[in-house]
């Protein structure tokens, strides 16, 4: 058939299969549709438990090589009794009648057969999603590393109007020719498609998707008109782009736009300087948005 659809009734007329449309056309609407991945719904699955001996994964759906998965609430599983090393955390399909073992699921140590769980596994197989990986020494989860680079699908992702924005940042610059963090933002906004993380205690926005992103930068610098000032823009720790201004009046402000390639989990943070010591900077906002 060269032609189909699916969601007429199944009566068995025109497009309509009797008794219901298979499995195999199922997962290939969704893999079509939605492909495999994270859906941008919930709480996208995320981890805690650093710390403990219980692993939380949120809220959230997948596809899995067409399966859809979804979790309510939050899923927990106990990990004391696994030996110290390091762990997949995965979605895993059992497209089989027989339960699979695992080392930790959230019924215990097996997925049962026809049916798509939550598993961790030191050596997964089959087919699967990985949502990152644990560390575990001394029974207590140690380190939880996400994939976000692998675990979100190509066609989960919204094309327009994804960005986030932090207000209000502030700095001291106390010394000359010193770096400062831009802090203590007074507030922050985003589209709230999960794509970019907005935090105001570590001071950075932090995309999950790998991508070309435009970075807009406003700071006001107080006191002074003679030396230079600058704002450095940080991507995962390290300077990406700088400007500088020579001011001529107070206050003066600096303002620009960059675009620039960050992989995904890569924090991005503000920094200001000054060639000459007891400045500050105030009303500092920047916005990241996808391009």
């Amino acid at each position: 058939m060269a032609e189909q659809s699916i969601g007429m009734p199944t009566t068995g007329s025109g497009d309509g299969v009797a008794g219901g449309y298979p499995t195999a056309r199922m997962i290939a609407m969704e893999t079509k549709t939605l492909s495999d991945g994270v859906l941008l719904t919930g709480s996208l699955l995320g981890m805690t438990g650093t710390g403990t001996n219980t692993l939380t994964v949120a809220e959230g759906s997948a596809i899995v090589d067409g399966y859809f998965y979804e979790n309510t609430s939050a899923a927990s599983m106990l990990i004391s009794s696994l030996a110290n090393g390091t762990y997949s955390v995965i979605i895993l399909v059992n497209a089989s009648g027989t339960p699979i073992t695992v080392n930790r699921s959230v019924a215990g140590t097996t997925v049962a057969g026809w049916s798509v769980r939550l598993a961790v596994m030191s050596a997964p197989a089959g087919d699967y999603l990985l949502l990152g990986t644990i560390q575990i020494t001394g029974a207590t989860i140690t380190a939880i590393t996400p994939a976000y680079a692998s675990m979100y699908g190509s066609a989960n992702r919204p094309a327009y109007q994804v960005f986030a924005q932090m207000f209000g940042g502030i700095a001291t610059l106390t010394a000359a020719n010193t770096l400062y963090d831009l802090s203590s933002y007074s507030s922050a906004t985003s589209t709230g498609d999960n794509i970019l993380v907005t935090d105001t205690i570590n001071n950075f926005i932090k995309p999950l998707v790998t991508g070309l992103y435009a970075v807009s930068v406003y700071v006001q610098f107080q006191t002074g008109t003679t030396g230079q000032r600058t704002v450095t823009m940080l991507v995962g720790g390290a300077a990406r782009h700088r400007m500088t201004i020579a001011p001529v009046a107070t206050p003066a402000y600096a303002a620009t736009t960059w675009q620039t390639v960050v992989n995904a989990d890569q924090p991005i943070q503000l920094q200001v300087s000054s060639t000459i010591a007891s400045q500050s900077a105030s009303n500092g906002t920047f916005t990241v948005s996808r391009v």
